[in-house]
């Protein structure tokens, strides 16, 4: 894996920006979310299923973050709090990159194996988190 620093172009999209942003609106969202008075969000997959989909129990995992209820949010859906924590740290940083032009850090992975290893642990690691909410007791 290679890891470095870079000015980025003018002609080049500014992703810094683009996440930045998205992840602004998500954090906007969740706050907003966590105001409003308790709703629960039917799941069509598990209307047709029974079964619990991958990101089942993810929107009650982000209000525990935002509440702030880690335990609570990893028993709803560990993703979410996964997801939930890791843009509550990346949106400062884009902020940060993009007001006062830093420059990004950027990685690459750069052996077939690093590339092999990731995508097999990142499936691993939604299977994982699909088993957990399966098997889960929460009320969905």
């Amino acid at each position: 894996m290679r890891i470095w620093t870079e000015r980025r172009l003018d002609s080049e999209v500014n992703h810094e920006l683009i996440w930045a942003s998205v992840g602004t609106m998500i954090l906007l969202g969740a706050l907003l979310l966590s105001m409003l008075p308790h709703y629960h969000y039917p799941c069509m997959f598990l209307k047709l299923t029974g079964k619990p989909c991958l990101s089942c129990g993810m929107t009650r995992s982000f209000l525990a973050v935002m509440h702030p209820n880690f335990l609570e949010a990893w028993r709803w859906n560990p993703l979410g709090l996964i997801l939930m924590v890791g843009t509550l740290l990346y949106t400062p940083y884009a902020w940060a990159v993009v007001l006062f032009d830093l420059p990004p850090i950027r990685f690459r992975l750069t052996r077939r194996f690093e590339r092999i290893a990731v995508t097999v642990g990142l499936l691993a690691g939604l299977a994982a988190n699909w088993i957990y909410v399966w098997n889960n007791p929460m009320p969905y």
